[in-house]
């Protein structure tokens, strides 16, 4: 596999930088968190109303699959999904530490606040954080 690293000098008239690397006012600070902060946050979001039944599976995927974590194509085939589906899911639930109130505020605001997420040989590879676990440790839902 070669890799060819592109600039933006380099791009095509009219390419814009990918959204993920746009600065945008007030995203551009972090906040360091305690583990107590990151652990709250999490708490927040898997209690701010209802879980839906496919973030409920997507995280119990997860919970099973432990440190190893699943790649973006085991984890659409055990959630019985293609891997389109897989990203409206993974989204909904970033939309979801958007919008829990206390959450948007850390310096992860979005789907990282819950999952760790790695590129592994090509692939994603997604894996619950440590403090996802010990947060569904500590309340064991009926649904995990």
């Amino acid at each position: 596999m070669r890799v060819i690293q592109v600039t933006m000098h380099d791009a095509p008239r009219g390419a814009r930088a990918p959204l993920w690397k746009a600065q945008r006012p007030g995203r551009g600070a972090t906040i360091n968190l305690r583990p107590a902060d990151a652990a709250n946050a999490v708490e927040r979001v898997l209690r701010n109303g209802p879980l839906p039944a496919g973030q409920q599976a997507l995280l119990a995927a997860l919970y099973e699959a432990g440190q190893a974590g699943l790649t973006a194509f085991e984890l659409a085939t055990v959630l019985d999904r293609n891997e389109q589906q897989l990203g409206r899911m993974l989204a909904r639930l970033a939309q979801r530490v958007r919008r829990t109130p206390g959450a948007a505020m850390l310096q992860r605001p979005g789907i990282t606040l819950i999952l760790d997420i790695t590129p592994v040989d090509g692939e994603w590879r997604y894996k619950l954080r440590g403090v996802t676990r010990k947060a569904l440790d500590a309340h064991k839902p009926e649904w995990l």
